[in-house]
């Protein structure tokens, strides 16, 4: 690893960064804070748009055979902030 980045570029990642993404990985299923690691993966430089195109038309396609009751469920994991109650 020091043959691509400084010892000092590996001390600062392992102290202050996130070395490997934990949990489920946003590219590969829907997950918690998915929508955080889309909207950077489209500004870098590895973005390709036949995956993105492909990874979210799968996503539709399961969104559309999951039952209401799931759907539901899904949406009551996430929490609702004071703005969105205020409205």
């Amino acid at each position: 690893m020091v043959e691509i980045y400084g010892e000092d570029e590996i001390l600062h990642a392992l102290k202050c960064g996130i070395v490997h993404y934990n949990g489920a990985k946003p590219w590969k299923r829907s997950c918690m804070n998915m929508d955080i690691w889309w909207f950077y993966y489209r500004k870098s430089p590895f973005f390709n748009e036949n995956f993105c195109f492909d990874f979210w038309e799968d996503q539709t396609f399961l969104l559309e055979r999951t039952s209401l009751t799931k759907r539901l469920k899904m949406v009551a994991r996430y929490p609702i902030d004071k703005k969105q109650r205020e409205l």
